[in-house]
């Protein structure tokens, strides 16, 4: 098995808890890539696809899960809205899919919004999906979680005092996620 973690604004592939994740993973077998993303500078929808496409283009395939925490889960929505390679599983960490609560990061997600979504074929591409939000989420509100979650079809992981699902929030690792990928995968 494959993955790709896309990490979201302001953020980097070392922090939260990617590399715990990756860890695990690659010592069960899986290979794991998580991109460095440009941001803030240089944080725009068609900067961060050509950079995802470069850094892991040729390495998605039909056994990959892909992903995205918070602004990196609007890289993968944008990602399985122009692909034409079904994955195994996606998976929506604290998505901000509307204006965040942040003004720091509100301005930076807003071209990846703008998309009239096909959201027949981002189910097609998708393939299992899970959304993971906590339930005092300071950065995306809750219903912004629920609204895409109708969208694709799956109903939310609410995660009880779990915030933005990040370091500062305590999230060094994430068992839950683990668990869902081990009970799936």
């Amino acid at each position: 098995m494959k993955m790709v973690i896309f990490h979201g604004s302001i953020g980097h592939p070392y922090e939260n808890w990617f590399p715990w994740l990756a860890k695990r993973l690659t010592e069960e077998g899986w290979v794991v890539r998580v991109p460095q993303l440009p941001t803030p500078e240089g944080q725009n929808l068609k900067n961060w696809l050509h950079h995802a496409e470069r850094q892991v283009g040729d390495f998605v395939d039909h056994e990959t899960v892909m992903v995205g925490h918070s602004g990196g889960s609007l890289l993968l929505l944008n990602y399985l809205h122009r692909t034409k390679t079904s994955m195994t599983g996606s998976v929506f960490v604290s998505p901000p899919f509307g204006p965040s609560n942040v003004k720091e990061f509100a301005h930076l997600d807003t071209t990846f919004l703008e998309t009239e979504f096909d959201w027949k074929h981002i189910q097609k591409q998708a393939g299992k999906i899970a959304i993971f939000h906590g339930e005092d989420d300071p950065v995306a509100p809750m219903v912004q979680a629920h609204e895409l979650g109708r969208k694709l079809k799956c109903e939310p992981t609410i995660v009880a005092h779990g915030g933005h699902l990040n370091a500062r929030a305590g999230y060094e690792a994430f068992p839950q996620l683990y668990g869902w990928l081990k009970q799936n995968f």
